[in-house]
Order: C-alpha cells, then sequence, then structure tokens
C-alpha cells in the first residue's frame, strides 16, 4: 500500500512529519486510552517522540487504575492540552441520570480542561445501549422532550464543558432513528460534536476482496460521509471512532483502507471544508480521527510492546494517519 511506505518515512522522522502537518489545515488524531494498562502508560511517558503528531486524547477513567502522576503524564504526552475528551455521563436513570466520575477526576482531582464532555445512553446494569422502559430517547443520542431535557441535565453536570454525543449509525430505521436524533442534537446550543463509533475494515482480512469495500462496510452501511459532511456544516465537531476489532494484528491496515474508502467517496461527491471550499472536507481541522485499543486482548497493543509486535498496534496506525495528513492525497 502508499501509506505503508509514507508510514515508514513517518516513523523515521516523526518530528519533522509533525511539524509539516500541523502546518497543513488537515484532520485531527486523538487516542482514546480507555482500557490502558499501567506498563503502557510508562512505555508512552518514556517514548515520547515516537507519539508526535497526536493532537489529544480520550479518557474513560474508571477502566484503569494509573496513578495522578501517570496520568498528568500521559495528557502531556498525547497533547491533552489541545484536546482533552472525557468519556462518561452514561445515563442510569432518571432520578440520578448522569455519572461524570471521568469529567470530575480530570477537572477536579487533577485540575485539567476538558475540552469536550463525551455522552452516550447506557443502562444501569451493564452500560449498554438499551433504552429504559418508556423513553423518551432513542439508544444511546442524548435528546429532549417538553418533560425532560437530557442535553441540559448533562450540561449541569459538566459545567462550562461542551458536550459530544454518540451514535453508531447515521440512520432512521423504525424504531431507531439516530439519524434524527443526531440532527436535533447538533442544533443544540450545548453541543459541540458527535462521534460516529464503528469497526474499520480492511482488504487484509482473510476472504476479503482487494477490489473494493464490501458492500456491508461501515463506510456505506452507516452512512457515515453525510454523518461527516452534516456535522462538520453545522459547524461542529467531528469524531470518528475507530473501534479495535478482532483480529487486532489488522488494526493498523484496517484505520488505513478505511479513511482511503473515505476519502474516494469524499471527493466523489465533491464534498469540501466548509472553512476553505479549495480544500477536501476531510482537510477541516473539525475532523478528528480517534484511535482506540480498548476490547484488545494484549496489553502492550496500545504501544506496540505486546506479543502482536508494533505492526498494526494503534502506535502504528497513528503514524499511518500522520504520513496520511502529511503526504497523502486528499
Amino acid at each position: 500500500m502508499l501509506l505503508r511506505s509514507l508510514k515508514l518515512v513517518a516513523v523515521a522522522a516523526t518530528t519533522l512529519l509533525s511539524a509539516v502537518s500541523h502546518a497543513r489545515a488537515s484532520f485531527k488524531i486523538v487516542i482514546d486510552v480507555n482500557l490502558i494498562n499501567s506498563s503502557e502508560a510508562d512505555s508512552i511517558h518514556s517514548n515520547v517522540s515516537a507519539w508526535s503528531g497526536t493532537d489529544g486524547i480520550w479518557v474513560y477513567k474508571d477502566s484503569t487504575s494509573l496513578s495522578n502522576t501517570q496520568w498528568n503524564n500521559l495528557i502531556s504526552d498525547l497533547n491533552g492540552s489541545s484536546t482533552l475528551i472525557s468519556e462518561d455521563a452514561y445515563v442510569a436513570d432518571q432520578t440520578d441520570p448522569f455519572n461524570t466520575s471521568s469529567w470530575s477526576f480530570l477537572t477536579g482531582t487533577l485540575s485539567q480542561s476538558v475540552t469536550g464532555a463525551f455522552v452516550y445512553i447506557g443502562d444501569d446494569s451493564g452500560l449498554n445501549e438499551w433504552p429504559w422502559a418508556n423513553t423518551i430517547h432513542n439508544y444511546d443520542v442524548l435528546t429532549a422532550s417538553s418533560t425532560y431535557d437530557e442535553f441540559t441535565c448533562a450540561k449541569n453536570r459538566v459545567s462550562s464543558t461542551p458536550l459530544i454525543v454518540h451514535t453508531r449509525d447515521y440512520i432512521d430505521n423504525n424504531p431507531d432513528y439516530r439519524k434524527t436524533y443526531i440532527g436535533y442534537a447538533l442544533a443544540n446550543s450545548y453541543v459541540a460534536g458527535a462521534t460516529l463509533e464503528f469497526n474499520p475494515w480492511t482488504y487484509n482480512t482473510p476472504g476479503n476482496s482487494s477490489s473494493g469495500m464490501p458492500s456491508g462496510n461501515a463506510v456505506d452501511s452507516l452512512d457515515m460521509i453525510a454523518f461527516i459532511h452534516d456535522t462538520i456544516g453545522a459547524s461542529k465537531d467531528c469524531y470518528l471512532l475507530f473501534a479495535p476489532q478482532v483480529p487486532e494484528t489488522q488494526y493498523a491496515n484496517s484505520v488505513e483502507d478505511t479513511f482511503n474508502y473515505i476519502a474516494a467517496k469524499v471527493s466523489a461527491l465533491g464534498y469540501t471544508d466548509p472553512a476553505n471550499g479549495s480544500q477536501s472536507l476531510l482537510h477541516s481541522s473539525k475532523l478528528h480521527i480517534v484511535l482506540a485499543a480498548y476490547g484488545r486482548t494484549d496489553v502492550g497493543f496500545l504501544t506496540g510492546d505486546s506479543s502482536t509486535g508494533y505492526v498494526n498496534s494503534v502506535l502504528d496506525a497513528k503514524a499511518v494517519m500522520v504520513a496520511y495528513r502529511t503526504y497523502g492525497s486528499y
């Protein structure tokens, strides 16, 4: 693949690439450290230069047991001063609906400035995305009615921090009207952005063809291009959360192949950056590529220190996207 060779250049000169890529307006790269292991945090801190080009960090504090010093180092190492997202505020019930432990930890215990509070619907038992009985909302997307306003409730728990909502598709299918509910959210003044979480796809997975994305791929089946276009068009931040998947040995490949396909679709549609009509929509600084390690089986998958090694780790995927941002044609 073209980006494979570009990635090798990126690994060899990460500091130079970071300087060049940040001079060129484009998407941002954020690392989701949900389920990070202590050894991975230490690895990042001892090898900060390898993470050059990262634009921020996404934190779910309850999933790990780092020390406060490790957390502060990690936030600094991954450029949390630019972008720091707290993940929590799961809706449990309408009596005490929001648990904001990550946001409270970051802003209170660590005195960090959180740039966005990621909030989505969960249930009391397993934080799964299933609605309450007689719910007014639709699965994981916040909404409001004349009797209950989830946006205001969430905002009251995170002070002045802007909200980021969540979905797993951008389609209206009865009874799951996520596109409509995301539209409501994008129109809400408390909401600064929206996240689409999905499993990326790679040509390298056994059985897949290299001739093109299959009909069930995430980009098409979730209507991802419309989600990107509408979110950025509403002057909101757009987060594409590339979930890790089995096999973990294909993560960076799947990130690259999926982004290549996104770029081709955006180009074919002629979508441009609202802030600069001469550039592709993917050059928008409101687009955030979120790379994640949760769900992995090997400790070290985040940093490339696991039994699977560097290739196709989250660090490898980061290098691929830094190279794409710097040299890619899109």
